[in-house]
């Protein structure tokens, strides 16, 4: 099952166009027309037979699409809310346990991050012991769509005994059955399982890399950003060499060259920066030891949204090292970057 991609904006687009400027004019009542919701309306087709009370605590299979829009606060307080975009988590028995996956399309971003892991049989016991303690079954049956957009929950859990639990809301916030608990709950629950919180969040829109000296000043800058294009699959690579004259180079002369370069570079770049833990080195003091006459200085600044904000590695600093060697594979990776689309 893939994840809708973000400009299709749950399908709705071309309906909600007919109702620019919001719902003003429009019934605030249940209008539906052959089987299509005037602008305004909900359409309700909720099961209110579908039952209140689920004996059973043995998953067979759990499926939850739901849109974040990265308001919920996690629940560390120096963490990101989760990334704005898609979800898809999954989970059902296997020989050996059980299987988890999260999959999240984030706004911004080409490629879909995914998560998967084989987890002892427990997981969806606690899984289920979750469900529960939310009382989902309360709001077993729900469903709910109208032509404002910007949510969508579908929730499908299924249990041994033929015991089900369904909750479908499309549309606006109007179509959130009371009591539902929120997806960012399932997406805690399972980033914890799947070791995934610190790659869960707002993408890297770029990163600048400089070399410097005590003899000519900044040798060379490289920067690599995202296009500034709603829905772009390109990024923007810039090398510059600064006029060897000081005074010149201050002024703002020297040789510029830029070339794009797929998107899929920038989300390389962040893969590889997140196998580290380079949040636990931004405080670290520089070297004892000062640099060699000529020896260059390697600086790398990582820019991301929310919380997560700026992260940084240089040569000066006492880096352990693991900080070591991921300071030369990121700078290897953006140095060959530059010679192979630059050349």
């Amino acid at each position: 099952m893939e994840i809708a991609k973000f400009a299709l904006t749950l399908g709705l687009v071309a309906i909600g166009t007919l109702c620019v400027g919001g719902t003003a004019g429009c019934s605030s009542q249940y209008v539906e027309k052959d089987g299509e919701v005037t602008c305004g309306g909900i359409a309700d087709s909720s099961d209110s037979q579908a039952p209140k009370v689920i004996r059973s605590d043995n998953i067979t299979k759990f499926s939850l699409r739901f849109l974040d829009d990265g308001a919920t606060i996690r629940k560390e307080a120096d963490q990101d809310p989760f990334p704005v975009g898609w979800y898809l988590l999954t989970a059902e028995p296997s020989a050996e346990g059980a299987v988890f996956t999260l999959t999240c399309d984030r706004k911004g971003s080409l490629t879909p991050l995914k998560f998967t892991q084989a987890l002892p049989a427990d997981s969806l016991k606690e899984l289920a012991a979750l469900i529960r303690e939310k009382d989902l079954a309360a709001v077993n049956g729900s469903s709910k769509r109208n032509t404002a957009l910007g949510t969508l929950i579908d929730l499908q859990v299924s249990y041994d005994s033929g015991e089900k639990i369904t909750v479908y809301a499309e549309g606006g916030v109007s179509t959130v059955p009371y009591g539902w608990c929120g997806g960012h709950v399932f997406t805690e629950f399972f980033a914890e399982k799947l070791q995934a919180r610190n790659r869960l969040h707002a993408p890297l829109f770029n990163c600048s890399y400089s070399r410097s000296n005590d003899k000519v000043g900044t040798v060379f800058s490289l920067k690599l950003e995202s296009e500034p294009v709603s829905g772009t699959k390109r990024a923007i690579l810039q090398k510059r060499i600064p006029d060897p004259d000081w005074e010149a180079a201050l002024n703002g002369k020297g040789e510029t060259k830029e070339v794009f370069v797929p998107k899929e570079k920038l989300e390389e770049l962040e893969a590889l920066v997140d196998e580290y833990p380079l949040k636990d080195w931004q405080d670290l003091p520089d070297k004892e030891e000062e640099r060699s006459e000529g020896e260059d200085l390697r600086s790398i600044v990582f820019n991301y949204g929310g919380v997560k904000g700026s992260l940084s590695l240089d040569s000066d600093q006492d880096l352990p090292p693991e900080g070591q060697e991921a300071l030369n594979r990121l700078v290897t990776y953006l140095e060959n970057l530059a010679a192979e689309a630059l050349s």
